[in-house]
């Protein structure tokens, strides 16, 4: 377990040898990092990682099948089958197979800005989503890293660090009642 810094490219780098959960030994080399406390916090999350069981070659979309088994039994259809197109439909849409590891806040902010660009079709029209669609839909990705969390598949959940993004221009629908005279 090393961390060193390139001389050529002066960014940092982390080296270390590991046992994973077969007992085969394995290096992992790890560069492009701006600092050096940058990358011992990465070597230090890999290693959490594999002291877990897991090596974090996890794809969303499999991790995401899991939660979804999971909560099968504890969902109502309804609620089921809602969680399942946002998953499949949404999630699984725009991640496709990318590893749990790769993932960093910047990527979670573009899918943030995606999110407030796409569209769906709501009877011939397309139609952005409204803000509290995107509050689920961010809501639901939250869950399903939670999960991978939870169950050591990955070290933390970036979606529940930033804030969920709304569109600015979409006002908050306010509730009218009728007084007595109005009925």
């Amino acid at each position: 377990m090393s961390v060193n810094q390139n001389k050529k490219t002066t960014k940092w780098y982390f080296r270390c040898k590991y046992r994973d959960s077969f007992g085969v030994e394995k290096y992992k080399y790890k560069t492009g990092f701006n600092s050096e406390r940058e990358s011992i916090d990465n070597e230090s999350d890999f290693l959490k990682l594999i002291r877990m069981g897991a090596d974090g070659k996890i794809k969303i979309d499999e991790l995401s099948a899991l939660y979804l088994e999971h909560k099968k039994k504890t969902f109502r259809p309804i609620i089921y089958g809602c969680y399942e197109h946002i998953i499949s439909d949404i999630i699984n849409h725009y991640w496709k197979s990318a590893n749990m590891n790769n993932i960093n806040m910047k990527m979670i902010i573009q899918w943030q800005q995606y999110l407030l660009e796409l569209k769906y079709d709501n009877q011939g029209v397309k139609t952005l989503y409204s803000n509290s669609q995107l509050d689920r839909i961010q809501g639901v990705l939250a869950s399903v890293l939670n999960y991978g969390v939870l169950n050591c598949y990955t070290t933390k959940n970036l979606a529940s660090e930033l804030k969920r993004v709304k569109h600015p221009h979409e006002f908050k629908k306010e509730m009218q009642f009728f007084t007595l005279g109005e009925f």
